[in-house]
């Protein structure tokens, strides 16, 4: 608990350079090889390519040697190392998002919440299984965060002896981001159900802002209110958590300076 701040300015950071290097390697060339024109002359102005062919047809053979460069840009390292570097570190938010979530259904850890965030839990198992949905996701997190850009299998008779295996580890890390984002989700509906238990004391700026949103598109739970306690289908709330974080409704208002 702790430390969550430190582990989540890693994510941040993490995030950011993922998004830095991404870009970056978006507007980068990846030909091969890439052919500067400069160091040949000056082309004809004419567009057609044929008039070009016949203008490079014209030129030194040793001019169009030092213009052609034959390079490695198109390997796909750069991607794939923070591809990797993103799921490890969203496997880590994500499991601290779960173990938060263990500790307010778990009576012995939650300060007097009760057993499973829910009254008269037994027939009504409450936030239990939400929490197992959690630590399964988070278990498939840990396996998908193993690192795809230390493998490479040689191909084209050996020709091609290195590949980044970028495009699995883009995939992977796709799917660890939404496997975290599922979590955080849990993590703040069973939050939002333990404000009921904490009245009259009143959550702080950001997370009154955040319960306003969910008290009109969820509200709590019947049997938080000593209502007749039955279960309740929990999927279609987790699905619209999920769609608040991804709209950013959810992401804190700049608080003025002091």
């Amino acid at each position: 608990m702790r430390c969550a701040p430190q582990v989540l300015a890693c994510a941040l950071r993490a995030i950011e350079h993922a998004r830095e290097v991404t870009e970056t390697e978006a507007g980068s060339a990846t030909d091969n090889p890439l052919v500067f024109i400069d160091r040949i002359g000056t082309p004809p102005t004419d567009d057609a390519p044929e008039a070009f062919a016949d203008w490079l047809r014209q030129q030194p053979t040793d001019s169009v040697a030092r213009a052609v460069v034959s390079g490695g840009n198109f390997h796909g390292q750069p991607l794939s190392s923070v591809m990797d570097y993103l799921a490890i570190t969203m496997t880590t938010l994500a499991s601290l998002s779960e173990r938060r979530v263990a500790h307010l259904v778990d009576e012995h850890h939650s300060n007097g919440l009760p057993p499973f965030l829910i009254l008269g839990s037994g027939l009504n198992s409450g936030f239990m299984l939400p929490q197992y949905t959690a630590a399964a996701i988070v278990s498939e997190c840990k396996t998908l965060a193993h690192p795809a850009s230390v493998d490479s299998i040689p191909t084209s008779a050996g020709t091609e002896d290195h590949v980044s295996m970028g495009t699995i580890a883009a995939r992977k890390a796709l799917q660890v981001v939404h496997n975290a984002r599922r979590v955080v989700a849990i993590e703040l509906l069973a939050a939002y159900q333990a404000l009921w238990f904490r009245r009259p004391m009143r959550p702080g700026a950001g997370v009154a802002e955040a319960a306003a949103i969910l008290d009109a598109e969820i509200g709590f739970y019947d049997a938080a209110k000593g209502l007749p306690s039955t279960d309740r289908v929990l999927y279609p709330d987790l699905a619209k958590v999920e769609a608040l974080i991804a709209s950013d409704l959810l992401a804190p208002s700049p608080q003025p300076s002091r």
